[in-house]
């Protein structure tokens, strides 16, 4: 069986990696035991009509992850692939789970939940009766509360881009799933039934003595919310002879003396909090109480020499320039890292019909949401000043 993955051109090279490392790198190791797997990212790689051509041409399956900001670009080069294979399509990610029936249009099998290194292999293998099929719409009949963890497959990786882009770390997804319901958050659709697992701690100890990176970033909901496992993983990396520098996310009301001294000792440098916004009223909004923490849970961190990075997010409902100038001020008094992200409200989503609606959430159209007394110029320079991820 040849199977191809293919990540639709983006309009800039991104800034996040760890979807390309899980969506296609695990993906691809978890369909290695079916047969031929190649991966092509077209947003970090130039290619021609002819190499396109030549690169579906024999393969049974194309497998295509598509967030919000591809969707367009997915479907362009699903309709120019169909020239040239009659390899199936599927769609998997971000985007056809909230609104599966809409990528059915173009698709020929739409995975309508996040758990691809379990569904994905079935396809490819053809053991579809292990799967819950309605139409063109696939998910599992049954999760299993322990669910097969693999590497990404760096050597199908276009590596030698994700290195520059990341200044020479590699992630590695840590956690499935989420115990808290904010608004904004993708997760609980992704992995219902209500999922919450972690890679096991030996297995990453195994990935951090097989592969030759020192800079990690552990890809996670929230890290430290299940502390017997964090303790676990800082004792195992105290004691691995090979030490590693990373860096993870967490939510800042979950930290405390105990976890953070620990994931010092550790090799944590940095941890990012999704602080998202500092008014009380708008944090009520999205399901995120955590104002009385925020100084507890920084202070915690600086204390063991773990430094903070704060995330916020522009554009969120009722928000105001006050808001983000008392965010930007906090920031700035404290001397705090920071990144914005803009406000996408992944769940309207399901329900577009048309590209046009899709097209409001590309990467290059980042003014989505009104922000009073907010202009645009200003709009693009809180989102555009910070670094990556």
């Amino acid at each position: 069986m040849k199977t191809a993955i293919i990540w639709p051109k983006e309009t800039f090279i991104p800034n996040s990696l760890y979807k390309r490392y899980v969506f296609m790198g695990e993906v691809a190791s978890s369909l290695e035991a079916y047969g031929e797997v190649k991966v092509l990212d077209l947003s970090v790689t130039n290619v021609s009509k002819r190499f396109l051509a030549e690169f579906v041409s024999g393969c049974h399956y194309i497998f295509m992850p598509v967030e919000v900001t591809t969707v367009r670009e997915a479907v362009y080069i699903t309709e120019y692939i169909r020239n040239y294979s009659k390899a199936k399509i599927v769609v998997y990610g971000t985007a056809p789970i909230y609104n599966p029936n809409f990528f059915a249009r173009y698709f020929d099998i739409v995975v309508s939940t996040g758990y691809w290194t379990e569904i994905l292999p079935l396809i490819a293998s053809e053991q579809i009766d292990k799967l819950d099929i309605n139409g063109k719409l696939y998910k599992l009949k049954s999760v299993a509360k322990e669910l097969n963890w693999y590497y990404p497959d760096f050597s199908k990786l276009p590596m030698d881009e994700y290195i520059k882009i990341s200044k020479g770390e590699v992630d590695l997804s840590v956690q499935i799933g989420c115990p808290f319901d904010c608004s904004f958050c993708s997760e609980k659709i992704l992995h219902p039934h209500g999922i919450f697992v972690q890679r096991p701690v030996d297995n990453i100890i195994n990935f951090i003595n097989t592969y030759n990176f020192s800079d990690v970033f552990f890809d996670a909901t929230t890290f430290t919310v299940d502390r017997k496992w964090v303790l676990e993983l800082a004792e195992a990396l105290v004691k691995n002879e090979k030490k590693i520098r990373w860096r993870t996310v967490t939510r800042v009301d979950q930290l405390d003396d105990e976890i953070c001294e620990a994931i010092s000792k550790a090799g944590c440098y940095q941890i990012g909090l999704g602080i998202e916004t500092l008014t009380s009223s708008i944090q009520k909004d999205i399901h995120k109480e955590i104002g009385k923490h925020i100084m507890v849970g920084i202070s915690c961190l600086k204390k063991y020499h773990i430094e903070p990075r704060l995330f916020f997010i522009l554009g969120l409902p009722s928000q105001s320039l006050s808001d983000v100038n008392a965010a930007l001020d906090f920031v700035k008094m404290q001397n705090f890292k920071s990144r914005w992200k803009e406000y996408i409200p992944l769940r309207e989503t399901s329900k577009f019909t048309t590209f046009d609606q899709y097209d409001s959430y590309r990467a290059d159209q980042f003014f989505m949401h009104f922000v009073e007394g907010m202009d645009r110029e200003t709009y693009m320079r809180v989102l555009l000043k910070n670094e990556r991820n």
